[in-house]
């Protein structure tokens, strides 16, 4: 790194350098920042994971428990129907929601599998030999109303009743029949509903026709209509903008035992309900209306679409091919409620949270697993991060330069300050060396004994001289030095037309030796520092009076907000550095005697009172205009 050097030789460092530096611990930090919000955002991912997993293993035991205590009477396979429908009507909720939109009902930026096709979940219930007895894999329910289910004409619909009348479509139930027709018919709502690279996807089914087994429960689609609606990514944030895409028909048709065909009808909506208070059960208000209008069979409160479930198939095969179930239950999990953890990674780099609990379902233990699997690099949690280490790395690259421009103007001044120092070192060396030369010449000469009395004494007498001007020298350069640094200013109301008279007459003998005319004009008082103040205007005069020529004029102005000293010159003069220190201008000044100091002690005094001292000169006259 260069830096940038004095006449000293000692190093300076520049701007440039400093931005270097700075930038170095900006990218230094921003790197540990980097790994940091990634290991929180991980543990962050990790806790909601778990707490999803634990929350739904926690919630199907409940509800199973739940479900057995009033469906008991039905048998084991109704239970079991109604526990295969209720897991894969929670199935495929899981969902990451981003800290900063914790706030988000909807949770639009959440890391679900209804959004990325990598994210995956599943419920499974085995049995104690490890047979998968249900899952939420995707199947589809009707809550069907037949005549004969409806003796009192009035469609009851308690949970009990609407559970009594659930009728499933499942794949896994169906698969010994070999239906290759509803193999394709459930490929192609998967395919309609799962998440693509640039939109997220949703697909309704209406069912016209059905074939049925009501002593099973269980019915096959024989003409129905898949919807498919997707959502660009872009448009994620917004709850509507669905564009309906494609249209399906779909038309199955098999010849089971058991199975007969039905149409369904579309029930009847807007009819007043009132609740039994004894029975809890709720009756039409309006039954003779009801009957006018209703068809049997038709859905449950009429809904125009059935509804469709399930979890990620590719997390169930996923889960299977892992070995999940062949591998031994510990005692936690298959023979009490409690629930465990396991998590490992699969070979692409995905983590799977893996929750598994115990529920006795007919006097029978099972186990219960819940699992979800993500991956940390989903680009909503790259988004995420990249989101705050931006604005880590753009605050502290602010930071940082201000930081910088603040360095950079102290050690300006540091530098300006040293160099002024150096300068006036430099120069009061050689404006001393000229004296003491003189003087060490006098003292040769004396030494050498060749001399008369008489010049002797003029030899000891310009000694004298010199020394007295060395002396006078370095006590104006302390004064220059120290000026300010002793006391703060104390002002006081000073009359300047008076402070002139005494210090012109007291430079009368050298005014009249030169025939130098002065003169005072206007009168005016001000608040300063009462020896500063005579400090500028004595440096001013004694300026006016040593660099006057012969017969040439001084005049002192005093206005109300203005001091201005003028007097005559030979010849115009720069005026740009006689405020330095030991500058005395050009050659028409370098032949009358002086230390170049007055100048710069009445700029440092008029600072000192918050005044301004301006130069400036013609070919005839020097002004000095102090503004008050």
């Amino acid at each position: 790194m260069k830096k940038r050097r004095n006449n000293s030789g000692r190093k300076r460092t520049t701007l440039r350098a400093l931005l270097l530096r700075a930038l170095a611990l900006v990218l230094a930090l921003t790197a540990a920042f980097s790994l940091g919000i990634q290991a929180w955002i991980k543990s962050y991912i990790d806790g909601e994971c778990w707490e999803w997993a634990e929350t739904c293993a926690g919630g199907f035991q409940r509800q199973i428990r739940d479900l057995e205590y009033e469906y008991a009477a039905e048998g084991p396979e109704q239970l079991m129907q109604i526990i295969r429908w209720k897991l894969a009507q929670s199935g495929n909720t899981f969902s990451v929601v981003m800290p900063d939109r914790k706030d988000d009902l909807f949770q639009k930026q959440g890391i679900s599998p209804y959004v990325y096709p990598e994210c995956q979940s599943c419920t499974v219930l085995a049995d104690e030999a490890g047979n998968i007895v249900a899952t939420d894999r995707t199947l589809f329910s009707m809550v069907l109303v037949f005549r004969d289910d409806d003796p009192k004409l009035q469609t009851p619909i308690s949970s009990v009743n609407i559970l009594k009348r659930l009728y499933l479509c499942d794949p896994e139930q169906l698969k010994p029949a070999e239906l290759p027709e509803l193999d394709a018919f459930f490929q192609t709502y998967r395919r309609l509903s799962e998440p693509t690279a640039d939109s997220v996807n949703t697909a309704e089914v209406k069912l016209t026709s059905i074939y049925v087994n009501r002593a099973e429960h269980s019915f096959i689609p024989h003409r129905a209509i898949i919807k498919n609606y997707t959502k660009k990514r872009s448009n994620l944030q917004s709850d509507y903008d669905y564009y309906h895409i494609t249209e399906e028909e779909i038309a199955i048709d098999v010849d089971l035992p058991g199975y007969e065909l039905v149409t369904v009808h579309e029930g009847v909506r807007g009819f007043e309900v009132n609740v039994d208070d004894e029975t809890g059960e709720a009756v039409l208000a309006d039954r003779e209306q009801y009957l006018s209008k209703v068809e049997y069979p038709h859905g449950l409160l009429g809904t125009e679409y059935d509804c469709s479930f399930g979890g990620s198939e590719a997390a169930l095969a996923e889960f299977e091919r892992d070995q999940s179930f062949s591998a031994p239950l510990n005692e936690n999990d298959r023979y009490n409620a409690s629930i465990s953890r396991r998590y490992h990674r699969l070979e692409d780099g995905r983590a799977v949270f893996l929750v598994n609990g115990g529920v006795e379902i007919g006097g029978e233990w099972y186990s219960l697993h819940v699992r979800c699997m993500l991956d940390y690099r989903n680009e909503l949690v790259v988004r995420y991060c990249g989101k705050w280490i931006a604005l880590f790395a753009g605050a502290l690259t602010l930071l940082a330069l201000a930081w910088c421009l603040w360095k950079n103007y102290r050690n300006k001044l540091r530098y300006a300050m040293e160099d002024a120092q150096r300068s006036l070192t430099d120069k009061l060396a050689r404006d001393v060396s000229a004296p003491l030369a003189a003087i060490g010449d006098s003292t040769r000469k004396l030494l050498g004994g060749d001399l008369s009395a008489t010049e002797q004494t003029a030899h000891l007498n310009a000694i004298l001289d010199e020394i007295a001007d060395m002396d006078a020298l370095v006590s104006r350069t302390l004064q220059l030095n120290h000026m300010g640094e002793a006391r703060q200013p104390k002002p006081e109301q000073i009359n300047l037309e008076k402070l002139a008279a005494e210090l012109l007459q007291k430079y009368e003998p050298l005014l009249g030796e030169k025939q130098i005319t002065h003169s005072i004009d206007g009168s005016a008082a001000v608040q300063a520092d009462p020896a500063a103040m005579e400090t500028i205007l004595e440096n001013l005069i004694a300026n006016a009076v040593k660099y006057t020529p012969e017969r040439g004029e001084i005049r002192v102005a005093v206005e109300k907000k203005v001091l201005r000293v003028t007097n005559s010159v030979a010849q115009k003069l720069d005026v740009k550095k006689l405020k330095e220190p030991f500058v005395r201008g050009d050659a028409a000044r370098s032949n009358v005697k002086g230390n170049g100091l007055g100048l710069s002690l009445a700029e440092q005094a008029a600072r000192l009172n918050g005044f301004k001292l301006s130069l400036s000169c013609t070919d005839q006259t020097f002004t000095a205009e102090l503004k008050i």
